[in-house]
């Protein structure tokens, strides 16, 4: 069961959400999982352990990242090393090395290190909002002039980026991905109560986690932030 929580911001969600997993916890040992942005997980961790003790048998407080390494321990999944960001600017350097002669219009700036550090942040929110090279380039063909030249060129350097990285490597954008798939295969979710507050919106990458997360636990809680006078 799906329940939403609308209300604007400082009017109790959160408080209604800690309550009720107090309240859970008080008369039954159903475990609940509760979903926050990273910047809140200690503080709401904090105000759980204050409802009482029977709520750390019962309860865990985890955002997104914390959430991939929890899955892995139990699904597993094989061992991955996630690349430092210098590891990841070097791998793209290479790339743009590589793709060079075939670039349009990014050529004379392709190695300038303030492009590079930009263009690894185009490709971090590309890749958060599930878009491949491959839609990238479908969609600079159906573009024309200098931006469909311009969306080509950061397709072609996306797909040479992406295919140098070594077996088992990933980077950080990659461990959503893998934690869709674990949560498909073992059934994380299945039986658990779950509830996500605090946060403002979500990524590509998020919403498809949340829909599975929908579909296998047996009941969620999404609190937003939402004026009824807007």
């Amino acid at each position: 069961m799906l329940t939403l929580v609308l209300g604007r911001a400082g009017t109790g969600k959160t408080t209604r959400v800690i309550g009720e997993i107090a309240e859970i916890a008080r008369k039954s040992d159903k475990p609940v999982c509760l979903i926050v942005p990273e910047q809140f997980s200690h503080t709401t961790e904090r105000q759980l352990c204050e409802t009482g003790d029977a709520i750390s048998r019962t309860a865990e407080v985890l955002s997104f990242r914390r959430l991939c390494g929890r899955v892995a321990a139990v699904c597993g999944g094989g061992a991955r090393k996630t690349l430092s960001r210098g590891e990841r600017i070097l791998l793209l350097y290479k790339a743009l090395r590589r793709t060079g002669p075939s670039l349009k219009t990014l050529c004379d700036v392709s190695t300038e290190p303030e492009f590079i550090t930009g263009l690894l942040s185009l490709i971090d929110e590309l890749k958060s909002y599930n878009i491949t090279h491959e839609e990238l380039l479908d969609i600079a063909k159906d573009t024309h002039g200098l931006l469909g030249d311009k969306l080509n060129d950061i397709a072609l350097i996306y797909a040479a980026y992406r295919s140098s990285f070594g077996r088992g490597e990933i980077d950080s954008n990659d461990e959503l991905d893998l934690l869709y798939e674990n949560i498909v295969r073992c059934g994380f979710f299945k039986g658990k109560t779950v509830y996500l507050d605090g946060f403002s919106g979500f990524t590509g990458q998020e919403y498809k986690i949340i829909a599975e997360i929908i579909r296998t636990a047996e009941n969620v809680t999404i609190t937003l932030c939402h004026d009824p006078d807007a």
